[in-house]
């Protein structure tokens, strides 16, 4: 018996490892296959869900300690050892199973498993107190519809596979097209680049040319035009200099004598009594006018220079005007109003001088 429990390799044995490489694999393929967390998250909660739907009522009704921990961020209760735990508790229903697996096949399981339960050995098993095959046999029974339901899961993912290389050898193939055809058109459009680049920098080396000989030209102009304006500042340097010089003289000409040359008038004729031989002029007493004093009458000509035209003798003073006697007249001279006069001793000096 001990013989037949320890029987390895067998049918069931190979299946039992096979899930469990599936098992783990799948979450290894599912974190490959589901990048983001997210997803990976719903396929970790799956195969949790799972177990403790399935795996965990069956250790609990055998009293059978299945190890758990506090839930990750993924949601993990079950861990690796979870697994070991129920792999153990699955080689021992395989063992029990092992002996029958090659004679009656998978069709005849169920009516194995009903025998076997009633089986001597069994009871010799329930006497000992080792597990029995109907505490395992629930468990056995749900890996097997799993590893049907993976095997189906498999398939479909190989065809899936599949159609996803054919897609993507396809999907190369136009990629390999595509940069080929963009190949070919930057190869055009760089071509067609150079080219008007060529006639671009052809065009602008002309421009170059002409813009230099223009250059030149402006520059000979600017030369030109400066002698030109140097020749013309000399000559209006010349020319102002000349009526400058023509300005200086003929202010000089037409001005007035300098004012300690001038001869300061005493007043000016009013009034003349031509038949009577008398003349009124501003100013008397208030100026000082004396009587039997004698005056020169004169006139002050556009060039500056004193004209005489004849002398008073003052007769009567009054307050601010006096009455003169004409003494004498300068010959072809006529006195007016409006003439000055000043004293003869004044008239005589200034003259001298």
């Amino acid at each position: 018996m001990a013989a037949m429990r320890r029987r390895s390799g067998s049918g069931i044995i190979v299946v039992l490892v096979i899930f469990v490489v599936l098992a783990f694999a799948g979450i290894g393929s599912a974190v490959w296959l589901y990048r983001e967390l997210a997803q990976v998250k719903q396929v970790m909660l799956v195969t949790q869900d799972a177990v403790a739907s399935s795996i965990q009522p069956v250790f609990d009704d055998n009293m059978w300690a299945l190890s758990k921990q506090d839930p990750s961020e993924l949601g993990v209760v079950y861990t690796v050892d979870s697994f070991r735990e129920v792999a153990a508790k699955l080689e021992v229903a395989a063992e029990y199973e092992g002996p029958f697996m090659d004679l009656i096949g998978w069709d005849s399981l169920n009516g194995m498993r009903n025998a076997l339960e009633m089986s001597p050995a069994q009871q010799e098993v329930e006497a000992k107190g080792e597990t029995k095959f109907a505490e395992v046999s629930g468990l056995l029974a749900f890996y097997e519809r799993v590893y049907q339901s993976l095997r189906q899961e498999n398939e479909n993912l190989r065809t899936g596979n599949a159609d996803l290389s054919g897609r993507l050898a396809a999907a190369q193939d136009n990629v390999v097209a595509t940069e080929k055809r963009l190949n070919e058109r930057l190869s055009q459009e760089t071509a067609n680049f150079k080219s008007k680049l060529d006639e671009l920098r052809i065009g602008y080396n002309d421009i170059s040319t002409k813009l230099d000989d223009l250059g030149k030209v402006a520059l000979d102009w600017e030369q030109k035009y400066q002698g030109e304006v140097q020749l013309r500042k000399q000559e209006q340097d010349k020319y102002s200099r000349g009526i400058a010089a023509w300005e200086k003289r003929y202010n000089a000409a037409v001005a007035p004598p300098p004012k300690e040359e001038q001869l300061v008038a005493d007043g000016k004729v009013m009034t003349l009594d031509v038949k009577n031989g008398f003349v009124y002029v501003e100013g008397g007493k208030d100026k000082g006018f004396k009587e039997d004093a004698q005056y020169v009458v004169f006139a002050r000509m556009p060039g500056g220079e004193l004209r005489k035209k004849g002398a008073i003798l003052i007769g009567k003073v009054d307050d601010n005007v006096s009455r003169a006697t004409v003494a004498e007249e300068v010959e072809g001279v006529v006195m007016i109003a409006g003439d000055l006069f000043v004293s003869a001793e004044r008239w005589q000096r200034f003259q001298e001088e």
